[in-house]
Formats: C-alpha cells, structure tokens, sequence
C-alpha cells in the first residue's frame, strides 16, 4: 500500500511533470509560430515565381507569334522576290526580241 510519506513525494513529482509538460508546449507553440511564417514566406515565393512564369510564358507566347508573323513575311517576301526574278527575266527576253528585231530591221 501507498505509505502516507510518498504522497507528498509523487505530488513533488506530478507538479514536475506539469511544469515539463508546460515548458514542452511552449515550446511547441513557439516552434510552430517560426515555422509557420517560415511557410508562409514560402508560399509568397513560390506565389512570386508562379506569376514570373506566367509572365514569362506569356512573352515567349509572344514571340512564338512574332516568329510566326516573321515567318509568314519571310515566305512571302521569297515569293516576291520569286515573282520579281519571274518578271526580269520576261523582260530581258523582251529585251532580247526587241534587240534582235530592230537589228533585223536597219539591216
């Protein structure tokens, strides 16, 4: 049986244990509260790196398009360019025949 002299002892004791128990909470809630403004600079980072992405992926959607566009007037300036050699060279085998016909002529 419990002998009347431990009682004081094991209260001694339970009063420890609430102390620890307190200091252990405390220190808890404290680490908690760090880490918890740690999280949250966290996710503001990660919230600025998402909108920096998009941002970026919006201007590289921008030059996909400019690319494009320049493309496009690439290939048409090549048409031109097709067109207009198409055209000189009718021109100088105009050129030519109308050589040749007006030496025909004063001969």
């Amino acid at each position: 049986m419990t002998q009347s002299n431990d009682l004081p002892s094991r209260m001694n004791r339970a009063e420890d244990n609430i102390i620890d128990l307190r200091l252990a909470v405390s220190a808890l809630l404290q680490a908690t509260e760090k880490n918890s403004d740690d999280i949250a600079q966290l996710i503001e980072v990660s919230r600025q790196t998402l909108e920096m992405s998009r941002h970026n992926l919006e201007i590289n959607g921008r030059n996909s398009d400019a690319i494009a566009v320049l493309q496009s007037s690439q290939l048409q300036t090549n048409e031109a360019i097709q067109g207009i050699r198409a055209a000189v060279e009718r021109l100088d085998r105009l050129a030519d025949y109308l050589i040749r016909r007006d030496d025909r002529q004063t001969e």
